[in-house]
């Protein structure tokens, strides 16, 4: 078994730099052709809030290229609000169960703010009422135990882990 520690702000920009440089147009000497939002500011800010997972900060990096040059008057601050706007959810994937633990964890931990952030999280992230009910109810049972077969029967089939 592995175990992934956060990298540091200072690895995730150097990750960033080096994909800038790697996938970016250049011009006639060899130098990137970036976005000029794209300076060291963005990408401190971009390493920041990938909170040490580089793939998240290229995904943000990739979102923030794709805002920038659609258009060309976005400043920072923009970019900035477009991505806290955006939350980054894969419902395939692992921050799909990842996000459910943590509304388990608030709803068992009785804290009520956080439950209704991983709640509102999966509703912006696209998962469907069905889903989140049959994740609540196998919260429920995973917390006040094995109450019959009777509750049990709709999960069957069910994709929440």
């Amino acid at each position: 078994m592995f175990t992934l520690k956060k990298l540091t702000e200072q690895d995730i920009e150097y990750i960033l730099r080096r994909a800038l440089e790697a996938e970016s147009p250049q011009d006639e000497s060899g130098q990137p052709l970036t976005p000029q939002q794209l300076d060291d500011e963005m990408l401190s800010y971009l390493s920041i809030f990938a909170d040490g997972d580089a793939r998240t900060a290229l995904n943000l990096l990739e979102l923030a290229i794709s805002l920038s040059n659609k258009n060309r008057n976005f400043t920072k601050d923009d970019i900035k609000k477009a991505l806290t706007r955006t939350l980054v959810y894969d419902r395939s994937g692992d921050m799909h169960f990842d996000t459910i633990s943590a509304f388990h964890k608030s709803v068992r931990g009785s804290n009520a703010d956080g439950a209704l952030f991983w709640l509102g999280r999966m509703l912006k992230g696209g998962e469907v009422g069905n889903t989140l009910r049959i994740c609540w109810m196998k919260g429920s049972m995973t917390n006040l135990g094995y109450v019959g077969p009777i509750i049990y029967r709709p999960q069957n089939g069910s994709h929440c882990e």
